[in-house]
């Protein structure tokens, strides 16, 4: 990061890693993936310190639903369904664990 935090990463756990494939992770890890590779990864932060209680006390202060913009500049959606989770702008979801 090129900037003063804090920041908060949604790592990504090693289960989704492992679907992402050899071949794409073998891409994303040369040279001539070094942007895409970026990409991936500020797409998983956000500016701030947000922490689970704070991300809940959001979505309810704001009637179900809070918005965060990655550091790459894309929106995820906070909302809690059965569980706390983050939806991205192409409709995926995913379960915050921790």
């Amino acid at each position: 990061m090129k900037s003063d935090g804090p920041f908060t990463v949604f790592a990504t756990t090693n289960t989704a890693f492992a679907k992402i494939g050899a071949k794409t992770t073998k891409t994303l890890l040369s040279s001539a993936g070094k942007v895409q590779l970026n990409a991936v990864l500020t797409y998983h932060v956000v500016a701030g310190s947000f922490s689970a209680e704070e991300i809940i006390k959001r979505i309810k202060a704001s009637g179900g639903e809070f918005s965060l913009t990655t550091v790459e500049g894309r929106v995820l959606k906070a909302s809690i369904n059965q569980d706390q989770v983050l939806t991205d702008e192409n409709s995926r979801v995913a379960a915050v664990t921790a």
